[in-house]
């Protein structure tokens, strides 16, 4: 329990925020594919692939990352 509120307190979390057509990602480690059709993030133990149209990266830092564009599908791995 108190790892978990370690890492909501250090916000270290890796986090998605879904909009209407766009994505917020907190806490990624790095970009593994990047085209108009997929992007492909990669957290410490997770990653994640969003399928869809017309898909940029309006923000981005090292650990935020704003993606916009008609999502179709959100996939998570491990």
């Amino acid at each position: 329990m108190f790892k978990d509120l370690r890492e909501i307190i250090s916000n270290s979390v890796f986090k998605i925020t879904v909009y209407e057509n766009r994505l917020y990602i907190n806490n990624y480690d790095e970009i593994l594919v990047l085209k108009d059709n997929e992007i492909v993030l990669k957290s410490k133990n997770k990653s994640v692939t969003i399928i869809g149209k017309n898909l940029i990266i309006t923000r981005l830092n090292s650990q935020e990352v704003l993606i916009k564009g008609a999502v179709e599908r959100i996939d998570l791995g491990d």
